[in-house]
């Protein structure tokens, strides 16, 4: 098409050079990839109706044994993040009804934990907000092994693949990743960013082009500073960030209420 007309791959061109019939097709096929685009975010976006979901007790959960490979590798030391860094603020998700699954997984809505270096880089990025006028919100951290089989095991067969599963462990069982976004320092009130944490949608891709100016510059600060501070950004969540690499580290499952 470039070698023709215009040169441009646009509709008009394709009319003033194959004509009407061909320039339908081009139309059609427009409108199968809006229709395409359009069902991928609508299957994406999906919540899950909480009656739908299977009535599973933790404590099944709880008693599993954890697979010896992921006890393999160094075992951090966890830490209490605000008290680590007592600019952060908290707002864990999973221990409220404001999450993927809608109903709280865990009872911990106080502490937060990581391993001592994910602390200290936190801090390393809180301090590269503060001067602008930000401050960091922890939506997550170290989240045992057995939470991420009683996650796993809720999700309907047909999304299992969002989540990888017990026998593979994920990095937050490492206590080497942190889930953050944005707050105000000056009104101390969380900060609206480009999609709500846990939505499962297009926005929560960290190359996503869309939503409004203020919406990506705020992702894009936020995604800069933790990685001038050593982290980084999964391809999937703006939220999720990885300290260094991860390799090396055990999968931990110590419940937060036997940690200081």
């Amino acid at each position: 098409m470039r070698d023709y007309g215009s040169g441009n791959a646009g509709l008009t061109n394709f009319y003033r050079t194959y004509g009407a019939r061909y320039a339908l097709l081009v139309i059609a096929c427009d409108m199968l990839k809006a229709v395409a685009a359009v069902s991928l975010a609508a299957w994406l976006g999906a919540r899950f109706d909480p009656r739908m979901l299977p009535d599973l007790p933790l404590t099944a959960a709880e008693q599993a044994e954890e697979p010896a490979r992921l006890r393999q590798g160094t075992a951090s030391a966890l830490v209490d993040l605000q008290k680590a860094v007592p600019s952060l603020h908290l707002d864990l998700r999973y221990a409220t009804d404001r999450n993927l699954f809608r109903r709280p997984l865990h009872q911990n809505g106080d502490k937060a934990y990581a391993a001592p270096e994910v602390a200290a880089a936190l801090q390393d990025a809180a301090a590269r907000l503060a001067p602008q006028g930000y401050g960091l919100v922890v939506y997550e951290a170290y989240r045992p092994w057995y939470l991420s089989k009683y996650a796993y095991d809720l999700l309907p067969a047909d999304r299992k693949g969002m989540l990888p599963p017990p026998k593979q462990g994920e990095d937050r069982n490492t206590g080497w990743t942190v889930d953050v976004g944005l707050y105000d320092l000056g009104s101390g009130e969380a900060l609206p960013m480009i999609s709500d944490f846990d939505e499962v949608s297009l926005r929560q891709y960290p190359a996503y082009p869309g939503g409004t100016t203020e919406e990506r510059r705020l992702r894009d600060l936020l995604a800069d500073a933790m990685r001038r501070a050593g982290f980084h950004q999964g391809d999937q969540e703006w939220w999720h960030f990885v300290l260094g690499e991860g390799n090396g580290a055990a999968h931990l499952n110590i419940p937060y209420g036997k940690l200081p």
